[in-house]
């Protein structure tokens, strides 16, 4: 998962999942699912194993209940935090963020429980699950952030990054994030670049790192809050429905920018005897590639169809 590699790493969970009867496989697609933005998945599969009340499996495979709790509730409160802005139903949202909220406080108990199970506090695996707990505490958890980064560090060199990333995240030094991305290894910590350019995104509102995030993993962005941000050309005879179209996108977590932009979104609508029909591809400038194509038959272009035209639209572009 470090190479955001989704494919070859679905396919191998789910190769797994066909052999394995313990809830093991069904954690690793959950979190699969979820780093790759397909949330109702994630869900399923993780609802499921916390539903699994025999713990006997576990003693087979040496694991630890509350590290196992502790996991599970990190993909769920990830999970329903990125459902809740993928929604624009309201009530749907209250309920996902107040479960996520619920879950984000069970995964923080759990990282405590499971680190003052340790008797070397010394460790930095439970070092940093101390920052995990104390996250809301951004002080306290980097007392345990620089602790277990002055034991590593001076060790595995190749590790400093990621404390220089939890450092600046915990402090919010958003500036000091952009000196971080090319520490990380292009090819196996992809994972951390995303998560700088997430971070940017989000604190920022960079039209760069939206675009960089896109291109290492298209399902981070709208489970982060990002927008896309996207030339948009439309092709169409009637120039009312350029506006329409655009709101509905925004709505989606498309932001059609005036500003030269890296990504192009091109729409083409062309009459037919059946209906509309809505072609579009997603073109990368930079990289001179068609990143996808799309076609789509509208039988008009009501309030409610086109609502489900920019559903279909944005499914196509963060899936």
């Amino acid at each position: 998962m470090r190479t955001l590699n989704f494919p070859g790493a679905l396919s191998e969970y789910n190769s797994a999942y066909e052999i394995d009867t313990s809830p093991l496989s069904k954690v690793s697609l959950a979190q699969a699912y979820q780093i790759a933005g397909r949330l109702e998945e994630a869900r399923i599969f993780a609802e499921d194993c916390l539903k699994n009340t025999d713990s006997s499996w576990m003693l087979y495979y040496g694991i630890d209940p509350n590290e196992y709790k502790r996991d599970l509730h990190e993909i769920l409160y990830k999970t329903y935090h990125g459902l809740a802005k993928t929604t624009d139903d309201f009530i749907k949202r209250f309920v996902y963020h107040f479960t996520g909220d619920v879950h984000s406080m069970l995964f923080r108990k759990y990282s405590l429980i499971s680190a003052n199970a340790y008797k070397d506090r010394a460790n930095p695996d439970v070092l940093l699950q101390y920052v995990d707990a104390f996250e809301g505490y951004p002080r306290r958890a980097l007392s345990y952030l620089y602790a277990a980064r002055d034991f590593e560090v001076p060790r595995i060199p190749a590790s400093k990054p990621s404390y220089d990333f939890e450092e600046n995240r915990l402090l919010g030094r958003h500036k000091n994030l952009v000196n971080i991305i090319d520490d990380f290894d292009p090819v196996w910590e992809k994972d951390m670049q995303a998560a700088v350019y997430t971070e940017l995104a989000r604190l920022t509102g960079s039209h760069t790192a939206a675009e960089e995030l896109y291109i290492l993993n298209r399902g981070a962005l709208r489970q982060a809050g990002v927008a896309l941000p996207v030339h948009l050309v439309i092709n169409v005879a009637d120039s009312r429905f350029v506006s329409l179209l655009s709101k509905a996108l925004v709505k989606q977590g498309i932001k059609p920018v005036a500003d030269k932009c890296r990504l192009q979104l091109l729409v083409n609508i062309s009459n037919r005897s059946a209906g509309a029909v809505v072609q579009w591809e997603l073109n990368d400038t930079i990289g001179g590639i068609n990143l996808f194509r799309r076609e789509l038959v509208v039988l008009d272009f009501s309030p409610v169809e086109l609502r489900l035209f920019a559903q279909s639209l944005s499914e196509s572009l963060f899936n």
